[in-house]
């Protein structure tokens, strides 16, 4: 069984605060802070992985789908166009009822909607489809772009705009950033609506504390920059390469100075104490602090990322999959694979049936059975037939 592992690779993403940990001395157990920050640096990293794992994972799922999958959805959506096809002619062949008529008409708006979803109908299959739909294609899309706008609007109170709706690559990434945009808008919506109820007693003793670290967090950008730019100076070193790397550092930690950046202050601060071995286990307890607030903040939005790498539209076809095992994950492709040959090739033998002569019992038979399949199936999922 080929594996879904092998064909993508990606780039080294560093990773400062991987491996950062206080030692517990031979005397003096972990303060409560130094604890926090190592299962905090613990987190980053874990996070961070999870990230890098999943999109990788989701992207190999695709690649193994992209291969499989697609052109088996073509070959069976064009067979069941063929299918329709047969079926609309054999109501000018045949004398059916109009209850009949009615029936065949809606297994082949069925067949066509589901072969829509697959290929893009040109010019011959909309009319085709048009002579048999209460409503034309054209408008059968513009109504389900609406509709999902609406629903979608409803759920979470984010507006899209029917043009947002593509099947191209750039339209689906500036839909997934509205809707990424919109979700942060209704946070902070709901922080501020949080924010104007009376507060309670722990409420207000929270913000008393947020602020005595906000302060803290002030104070420290210069103490920061200053031991920054005293262990940083490319005139400390005599190595060429060592100055120019110091150089460099030095031109980042001007800039977050400047722009009184604290979290870019305290990750380049990270970087250093990570290569100097001695200098985490002397961390003062204010500068833990501050470390703590910062890998806070990252663990927030590393979890909003990791929470966003499954939503994106890119990976819809095999979000389902995330959760499996590589080894059942192929298995399930591969399962989906034999699925989509089968019903094609049935379909494929029902057009030999119903081309020949005398078929009307059987079409009938086959109407009718179609017709209880799709019913159960909308009674068992009626969300899927909005």
């Amino acid at each position: 069984m080929e594996s879904l592992f092998e064909e993508i690779k990606f780039e080294d993403n560093p990773n400062p605060e991987k491996g950062l940990k206080i030692i517990q001395g031979k005397k003096q157990p972990l303060s409560k802070n130094q604890q926090n920050f190592n299962k905090l640096t613990k987190k980053v990293e874990y996070l961070r992985d999870e990230i890098v794992g999943r999109t990788e994972k989701l992207n190999n799922l695709l690649i193994a789908y992209s291969k499989k999958i697609p052109p088996l959805k073509t070959a069976l959506a064009e067979k069941q166009l063929q299918l329709a096809r047969t079926l609309g002619n054999s109501v000018d062949i045949y004398k059916f009822s109009r209850r009949q008529q009615d029936d065949i008409g809606e297994v082949i708006v069925d067949l066509c909607n589901a072969a829509f979803a697959a290929i893009e109908p040109d010019d011959d299959a909309k009319k085709f489809y048009d002579s048999w739909s209460d409503m034309s294609y054209d408008e059968e899309v513009l109504f389900d772009k609406e509709l999902l706008a609406e629903q979608f609007a409803a759920m979470t109170g984010i507006n899209l705009d029917i043009n947002d709706f593509s099947d191209t690559a750039e339209a689906n990434a500036k839909l997934f950033a509205k809707i990424r945009d919109g979700f942060e808008n209704i946070k902070e919506s709901e922080t501020e609506k949080k924010n104007k109820r009376k507060k309670t007693k722990k409420q207000l003793e929270k913000e008393k504390l947020q602020e005595s670290e906000e302060n803290l967090k002030l104070k420290s950008i210069r103490s920061i920059y200053l031991l920054l730019a005293k262990a940083l100076h490319p005139d400390v070193v005599s190595d060429p390469e060592e100055k120019a790397h110091n150089e460099e550092l030095m031109k980042k930690v001007t800039s977050a100075y400047d722009n009184k950046d604290l979290a870019t202050l305290l990750k380049l601060e990270m970087e250093w104490v990570a290569s100097e071995s001695n200098n985490i286990q002397n961390l003062s307890d204010d500068r833990i602090k501050l470390y703590i607030a910062s890998l806070k903040e990252q663990v927030r939005e590393l979890e909003e990322r990791l929470a966003l790498v499954s939503m994106h539209p890119r990976f819809e076809p095999v979000t389902h999959l995330a959760g499996f095992s590589p080894m059942t994950a192929t298995r399930k492709l591969n399962e989906l694979a034999e699925e989509y040959k089968e019903t094609t090739a049935a379909n494929e033998d029902y057009v030999k049936i119903f081309s020949q002569p005398n078929a009307q019992k059987e079409i009938k038979h086959f109407v009718s059975v179609y017709l209880k399949n799709l019913k159960k199936e909308i009674d068992d999922f009626p969300f899927l037939h909005w």
